[in-house]
């Protein structure tokens, strides 16, 4: 059971934590209501409104999956900048909530990242050692598949695609969502900036058909042949092809 499924249901797509009105005991009662589904909690936290969960909120999530034999299952917060202490978060949710973990796509995006990966692996090793459960898995090539959301910050994509795209199309904001593209952003995960820039984002996917005709080009690609900048070009295929998900490869 996807917890993001489980916030949208009660708090939406807004950046808040969720309210006893709404979701007594910090959202948990979705998940005894559909105990009998439910093997495994999985949040996938680098993603807009996985991301605006914070880990008391998935604490309270996973003890009540724990009552029914679950486990926490998670797209860690980062798998980049931040990975080490992404690590930490798993144990903490895992040990206070008292049920297993495992950290699916293990890896160390970005190529400033990969010296860390030896201390990932000690991290859980040593917290093996020690009795908590918890495993990981990982896919064995060098690239990822997702979509253009992930080089984009979280509090632009707030309140669901249409609000995001919204958002896109405001001249005002549309700086600031481009300079933080650039960045090597510390708040959120950028596919954008780990990827190494537009050169290497392959577009493999739209839902709109007259976009389809720049599937299989870079971003780059696509930007020269637009006439703007990767950046823009990006907010530009969020807007048109209606989703925001069409997968890149990077």
């Amino acid at each position: 059971m996807g917890a993001t499924t489980l916030r949208i249901h009660e708090v939406g797509y807004d950046n808040r934590p969720p309210t006893p009105e709404n979701c007594p005991v910090c959202g948990t009662w979705p998940v005894r209501r559909w105990k009998k589904a439910l093997w495994a909690l999985g949040p996938p936290l680098i993603y807009a409104p996985a991301f605006y969960a914070n880990t008391d909120e998935l604490i309270a999530l996973c003890k009540v999956a724990a009552e029914y034999g679950g486990m926490y299952i998670t797209h860690m917060r980062s798998e980049g900048n931040k990975i080490l202490e992404a690590v930490d978060e798993t144990m903490r949710i895992a040990k206070e909530a008292g049920l297993p973990a495992e950290i699916y796509h293990l890896k160390a995006g970005g190529k400033s990242n990969w010296p860390k990966m030896d201390q990932v692996i000690a991290k859980i090793d040593s917290a093996r050692a020690a009795g908590l459960r918890i495993t990981t898995d990982m896919y064995t090539y060098i690239a990822g598949a997702t979509g253009l959301d992930a080089s984009m910050p979280p509090w632009v994509q707030e309140g669901g695609y249409d609000a995001w795209a919204g958002r896109l199309k405001d001249p005002k904001i549309r700086p600031k969502v481009l300079a933080e593209m650039r960045s090597d952003a510390q708040d959120w995960e950028n596919l954008y900036y780990a990827a190494g820039g537009a050169e290497n984002l392959l577009l493999v996917e739209f839902k709109n058909d007259t976009m389809k005709k720049y599937t299989g080009k870079t971003l780059a690609e696509v930007a020269k042949l637009r006439g703007k900048s990767p950046e823009e070009t990006a907010m530009d295929l969020v807007v048109e092809d209606g989703t925001g998900r069409e997968p890149c490869i990077s």
